[in-house]
């Protein structure tokens, strides 16, 4: 198949899903899928191959993403079902996205992972570690962590994608781990309990709204204090642009 676009809530009022049975494979030949539905089942497989895979939720519902619910809900199992260069979950009208215990096998498929949400939402890492190639998240409301992030490529988290000065990078428990490769944190403000490591890699934090940075025992709209920038391990650190 050639570039694919799958709507199952076309009036956006819930009641429309998507279900692939599990002896059943929709396939796009390295072209583009999008799919838009109240919820999904993906018992077969899909692949979109080195082209991308889009999949939002039709009626600005929240996603669950592995062992947790949403209003659409894709579980472990279900993610690794899904071949793609590209995956991105949600878009600028989403709800909440929460991700909980995301195994490297569930997302071995995937070479990235976009979450997005819409401007008053969040994406939140709660429960269980989670692991990915590459991630990248753009949230309006927000990233908060309290479990390990593991990834083997390049990460990107975007707190604040509206740039209102609301969404803020916390991080209250687990490490941020990229096995050597970069970071880029844009946020409103910075907190860092647990860890960040980018070992060889390097580490860019941004504060989103052209706010002032304070580091150490000073104050700024973004605030990195002593003792958060001991939490971060990386050969280069980039602190603003």
């Amino acid at each position: 198949a050639g570039v694919t676009v799958i709507t199952a809530d076309s009036d956006s009022n819930g009641a429309g899903d998507f279900s692939i049975n599990s002896s059943k494979t929709l396939s796009t030949g390295n072209n583009s899928l999008t799919l838009t539905a109240n919820d999904i089942t993906v018992s077969g497989s899909i692949s979109s191959g080195t082209g991308s895979t889009t999949i939002a939720v039709s009626d600005g519902g929240t996603i669950g993403l592995g062992d947790t619910l949403g209003n659409m809900s894709i579980s472990g199992a279900e993610l690794a079902n899904i071949t793609a260069g590209i995956l991105n979950i949600g878009n600028s009208s989403t709800g909440n996205i929460t991700v909980d215990g995301i195994s490297a096998a569930n997302s071995n498929n995937i070479n990235k992972l976009n979450l997005t949400t819409a401007s008053a939402s969040s994406v939140s890492f709660s429960s269980n570690a989670s692991t990915f190639k590459s991630l990248g998240v753009s949230s309006g409301n927000g990233i908060t962590q309290s479990v390990n992030i593991t990834t083997s490529s390049a990460a990107t988290l975007e707190a604040d994608s509206n740039k209102d000065g609301s969404g803020n990078f916390s991080n209250t428990a687990g490490i941020f781990s990229t096995g050597g490769n970069s970071l880029l944190i844009t946020a409103n403000d910075f907190g860092l309990s647990g860890a960040i490591n980018t070992g060889a890699g390097a580490t860019t934090l941004l504060v989103s709204d052209d706010g002032t940075i304070g580091l150490g025992s000073t104050s700024g709209d973004m605030t990195i204090t002593g003792s958060e920038l001991g939490n971060i391990t990386a050969r280069t650190l980039i602190i603003g642009d």
